[in-house]
């Protein structure tokens, strides 16, 4: 009988320690504006700066020390820390992109650098997100989605087009009355291939359809996943993402009509690809050919 009463008292005591180890994750969205969210030296800042363009550097130099801060505060599995860090990122980089965008002069230069210093950024959130547990990663996975939203529109912004993509699948609607009599169309346009594995959003641009599934399939997320999520990885669309040959091809093409260029290439490259493998070339310039390509392009 001592026995068990002693038993029962050890599980009343330890019961309440083993939860107290387990905490519930702390809400990571903090409701306080970025003004009370930063030191006093980042307030400081923000107020030297005179135009909107220094406001932006000042906005996008708080980021980067706040994603840092968050990327060291994980790697020592402070998650609580780390998310609030995150939070105050998401705010300072939405704060850039509101100025910026905004701007009536000078707006291409500065959302050129907003999507320079978020694709530098992205790099660091996924490797954050990675560190996370899984329990605790639905945060960073956020913070990452929003950072790669933002940069699409950056780069929508820097092509300066007032043209806005839609769902292929989505009905058009007649602008004006149709005449009485249509005349035939010449060239009907070919419907451009959409990625079976990926969603897209609207975004602003002035490339060919091919190369606006091409940067939705690069910057936007990957669209849910089906019901059965036991598939191999051999089974997915290759080319899901660019190659880094690719991607350094995009980056050195600062200007549109060059990075066109480059998405049209690129958009050429994805289709051989649906298609499927071709022959192996015979010939020995072909073979050459090809090689040149796949070191200069990266490997599908």
């Amino acid at each position: 009988m001592l026995r068990l009463v002693l038993a029962f008292y050890v599980l009343c005591v330890t019961t309440p320690l083993s939860r107290a180890q387990l905490p519930e994750p702390p809400l990571p969205v903090d409701p306080r504006p970025l003004s009370q969210l930063i030191s006093q030296a980042e307030k400081n800042s923000l107020a030297d700066s005179r135009n909107p363009k220094k406001l932006v550097d000042a906005y996008l130099k708080i980021s980067d020390t706040h994603l840092q801060m968050a990327f060291d505060l994980i790697k020592v599995n402070n998650h609580g820390a780390s998310e609030r860090e995150l939070d105050i990122y998401n705010k300072a980089v939405a704060a850039a992109g509101k100025e910026a965008f905004a701007l009536q002069e000078g707006k291409r230069a500065v959302s050129k650098k907003i999507e320079q210093t978020l694709y530098k950024q992205i790099k660091t959130l996924e490797t954050i997100e990675r560190l996370f547990p899984l329990e605790r990663e639905m945060f960073a996975d956020a913070a990452l989605k929003r950072a790669k939203a933002l940069r699409v529109q950056a780069l929508n912004e820097a092509f300066a087009s007032g043209d806005v993509l839609k769902d292929p699948d989505e009905e058009k609607k007649p602008t004006s009355e149709p005449p009485a009599k249509e005349a035939p169309i010449k060239n009907p346009p070919s419907p451009s291939p959409a990625p079976l594995a990926f969603r897209t959003e609207p975004i602003r641009t002035n490339l060919s359809s091919q190369q606006e599934v091409l940067i939705n399939r690069r910057l936007l997320l990957p669209a849910q996943a089906p019901s059965s999520r036991a598939v191999n990885a051999s089974a997915q669309i290759a080319g899901d993402y660019l190659t880094e040959e690719e991607d350094d091809h995009v980056r050195e093409a600062q200007a549109a009509d060059a990075r066109a260029k480059v998405f049209m290439k690129i958009a050429d490259r994805r289709l051989k690809a649906v298609v499927g493998p071709r022959a192996p070339a015979t010939d020995k310039k072909d073979q050459k050919k090809a090689e040149e390509e796949e070191r200069e392009w990266g490997a599908l």
